[in-house]
C-alpha cells in the first residue's frame, strides 16, 4: 500500500516546484514521491578513484577525472554552434564538449575552479575529447565520496532544461532525508524479514540510491527483489483462492468411454508419470474447481497424450476444446 507521504505530488519535494514537475512527469514519469523513490540508479560509480587524462585510451571505458578548467569558448553558429572548455590535471589536458544546453553549461562552469568530469571519451581527429560529460564541482562532490555514487537515467531534453542525473541524485537524497522523519510504512511482515535478514524498508531505498558500499547495495537489492516476487506470489494466490471461493467451476464425471477406449488403443502403456498426471486431472476436474495446470518434461515425455485424455474427459462431459500452438503465436518484443 502506499502511504499518503508518497503519494504526494512531485511539485512539493523540496527543490523542485511547478516547472520541473512538468518536466519530471512528461520526460520520465515521476508524477509523485514514490515515483522518484522508484526511480533506481542504473549505474554507480566509485567517487572515490580518479583517472588522469593520460590515462585516457579507450572510447569504450567511462573515465572519472579531478582537475581545473583553463578555458571555455562558444564556437560555430545555428545549428554548428557548441561549447567547448578545456579540462586540465597534472598529466594532460582534454576538451569538454557541449552542443546543447550552452548557455546553462557556460553560465555553471567558471575558469580555474576544480571540478569533477566523469563520462565516455570519444575521438576525434586523432584526439579524445568528452561530449556533454557529467561534472560538477570538487568541493560539492566532497560529501559525495563516502560511498558509491548512482548514476540516474534521463533524457536529453531534462538536460537541456538543467535537470540531469545529479539534479535526480540531489532530489532523491532530499526525499530520503524527509522519510527519515516520516512514518514509512514497512511492507514486508517483521517474521518474515528477520527470517530471511532482510533489509527495513527505508535502509533499503537508502542503500540502493546510495550505497555505502557493494555489499550495501547487494542487500538492498535483494530487499527489494524478494518483495516483488513476494507480492506476485501473493497476489496469485488471492486470485487462486478468489476463484476457487467464488468463482466455481464444472463438475466432470471422473470416468469417460472416451479416455478408457482412447488408452486402450495406444500402441504403448502410459507411464507411471503419465498416469499419476492423469489420476490428479481426474482428482481436479471431478472437484468442482476451476483448473489451471501447466505439464513439463522433456521431449517426448507424453506431454501431448496426457493434454489429449484430457480433452477428452471435457468432450466426454458435453464441453469444447481447443489447442494453441504456442510456436505459431505472433511473437512480442519484451
Amino acid at each position: 500500500m502506499q502511504a499518503p507521504f508518497l503519494s504526494s505530488p512531485i511539485e512539493f519535494l523540496k527543490g523542485v516546484g511547478p516547472l520541473k514537475a512538468e518536466l519530471l512527469k512528461s520526460e520520465l514519469q515521476i508524477h509523485t514521491f514514490q515515483d522518484l523513490l522508484h526511480h533506481y540508479p542504473f549505474r554507480y560509480v566509485d567517487r572515490t578513484q580518479f583517472n588522469a587524462v593520460k590515462d585516457i585510451q579507450s572510447d569504450e571505458h567511462y573515465y572519472q577525472l579531478k582537475g581545473i578548467i583553463t578555458s571555455k569558448e562558444i564556437i560555430g553558429q545555428a545549428h554548428q554552434k557548441r561549447l567547448v572548455m578545456r579540462f586540465k590535471d597534472t598529466t594532460g589536458t582534454v576538451e569538454l564538449v557541449w552542443f546543447k544546453g550552452i548557455q546553462w553549461v557556460e553560465k555553471s562552469i567558471q575558469i580555474g575552479q576544480e571540478y569533477i568530469v566523469y563520462g565516455k571519451p570519444q575521438l576525434f581527429q586523432s584526439r579524445f575529447n568528452f561530449t556533454h560529460p557529467d561534472i560538477e564541482s570538487s568541493k560539492e562532490d566532497a560529501e559525495e565520496t563516502k560511498g558509491l555514487y548512482p548514476i540516474y537515467s534521463t533524457t536529453e531534453k531534462l538536460k537541456i532544461r538543467g535537470i540531469n542525473g545529479k539534479t535526480i541524485a540531489k532530489l532523491t537524497k532530499q526525499l530520503l532525508l524527509q522519510l527519515q522523519v516520516v512514518d514509512l510504512p514497512e511492507t514486508l511482515p517483521e517474521y518474515i524479514r528477520l527470517k530471511f535478514k532482510l533489509y527495513n524498508l527505508l535502509a533499503a531505498m537508502q542503500h540502493i540510491h546510495f550505497p555505502l558500499s557493494e555489499q550495501h547495495l547487494l542487500q538492498a537489492t535483494r530487499r527489494i527483489k524478494f518483495e516483488e516476487l513476494f507480492l506476485i506470489q501473493l497476489d496469485i494466490l488471492f486470485n487462486k483462492t478468489n476463484k476457487q471461493q467464488i468463482q466455481k467451476g464444472f463438475v466432470f464425471q471422473p470416468e469417460s468411454n472416451l479416455v478408457t477406449t482412447m488408452i486402450a488403443q495406444l500402441p504403448f502403456q502410459l507411464t507411471g508419470a503419465q498416469a499419476r498426471v492423469l489420476n490428479e486431472i481426474k482428482t481436479n476436474i471431478s472437484a468442482g474447481l476451476q483448473m489451471n495446470r501447466l505439464i513439463q518434461g522433456d521431449v517426448g515425455s507424453g506431454k501431448t497424450i496426457i493434454a489429449l485424455l484430457a480433452m477428452l474427459y471435457a468432450i466426454d462431459n458435453g464441453f469444447q476444446t481447443f489447442v494453441v500452438d504456442v510456436g505459431r503465436l505472433p511473437s512480442f518484443p519484451t
